[in-house]
C-alpha cells in the first residue's frame, strides 16, 4: 500500500490505467497504478466533510458499506471533477476494448457515474460516496479526535470503531483508488477508505433554558438521520435524500441505439472487495 498524499498534491495525470479484466460478476475492472514507476494504487487524503447520513448498507448485504460525505471545499470539488473528466476521456479513447464499439464522448459522459451526487437545492453541498470495509483483510481503520491540535500541542486521538461513523459526524478520509468498474448499465470509479479520522457529533443538551430547572418526564424525539437513511421528526419518517433536497439517482439514458444504458447503480457490484 502506497503512502497517502494530499489531494492538493495528487498527480492524477500520472495515473496508469491497466488493461480491462473480466471479474466474477460478469463486469469489467480497470485497475490503476499511481504512475509508470509506482504500481501501487493511488492513495489520497481528501478534505474534512460532514457525513449527514452515517454508515449505510449498499444495494447488497456485504461487509463493504457506504458513507456519503459532504464536499465542502471548492478545491476538492475541482479535484474530483478533474478525475471525472480524465476518466471520461480515457473511457472514450478505449471504447472498442470496453464496449466493442466506438461511442461519442457525450454518450460516455451519460454512462459514467460521477464521483459526486449533485443536490437539486443549491443550498446543499455535493455528496461524495466512499466505501468502508467493515471486515476482511484490510478493514477501514477508524480514529476518534479527542482534542484538536493547537499551535503548540498535537492532536489527541483514540482508536475508534466502525460504529462511530454515525449520522452528523465530521470525517477526514484517506482513500485508495482501486480503478474503474463497468457493467451493462454504466461505469464509474470506486474510492475505498483505508483510514478515517472522526470528529464526533456534538450533542445539544436536553435542557438549555437559563433560570429554570427542568425534569424530563419522557424521551425527546430525535431529528437526526437514522442509520437506515430516514429522518425521524415527531414519529414521521421521510426519505433522507428528499429531506436534504438531493437527487442521488440518474435516469436511464440510451445512446445511439446501444444496449449499454446508464442508471443508478451501486459500485459494490463492480470492484472486488478486499
Amino acid at each position: 500500500m502506497s503512502a497517502p498524499v494530499s489531494f492538493r498534491n495528487s498527480a492524477i495525470q500520472q495515473w496508469v490505467y491497466q488493461e480491462p479484466k473480466k471479474n466474477p460478476k460478469n463486469g469489467l475492472n480497470v485497475y490503476l497504478n499511481s504512475s509508470a514507476a509506482d504500481t501501487s494504487n493511488p492513495r489520497i487524503q481528501l478534505a474534512k466533510g460532514r457525513a449527514p447520513f452515517g454508515l449505510q448498507d449498499g444495494m447488497e448485504a456485504t461487509a463493504r458499506k457506504n458513507l456519503e460525505v459532504n464536499v465542502e471545499c471548492e478545491d476538492l470539488t475541482a479535484f474530483l471533477e478533474n478525475i471525472n473528466m480524465q476518466n471520461i476521456d480515457w473511457i472514450t479513447e478505449n471504447c472498442p476494448k470496453l464496449f466493442k464499439r466506438e461511442l461519442e464522448r457525450s454518450v460516455v459522459a451519460t454512462l459514467y457515474r460521477s464521483l459526486m451526487a449533485m443536490p437539486t437545492n443549491p443550498s446543499y453541498k455535493p455528496l461524495l460516496r466512499i466505501k468502508i470495509n467493515t471486515s476482511g483483510r484490510e478493514p477501514t481503520r477508524v480514529f476518534i479526535v479527542e482534542k484538536d491540535a493547537t499551535e503548540t500541542e498535537p492532536m489527541e486521538f483514540s482508536q475508534g470503531k466502525i460504529e462511530d461513523l454515525v449520522p452528523g459526524c465530521t470525517v477526514l478520509p484517506i482513500v485508495e483508488v482501486g480503478g474503474l468498474w463497468f457493467v451493462s448499465k454504466g461505469c464509474g470509479m470506486t474510492f475505498v477508505a483505508t483510514d478515517i479520522l472522526v470528529w464526533p457529533r456534538h450533542e445539544r443538551p436536553d435542557w438549555a433554558f437559563v433560570g429554570f430547572r427542568g425534569v424530563r418526564t419522557e424521551p425527546l424525539p430525535s431529528c437526526a438521520p437514522e442509520p437506515d437513511a430516514t429522518v425521524i421528526t415527531g414519529g414521521a419518517a421521510t426519505d433522507t435524500a428528499s429531506a436534504f433536497g438531493l437527487d442521488l439517482g440518474a435516469s436511464e439514458v440510451s445512446g445511439h441505439g446501444s444496449d449499454v444504458t446508464a442508471g443508478a447503480v451501486d459500485d459494490d457490484n463492480m470492484m472486488l472487495e478486499s
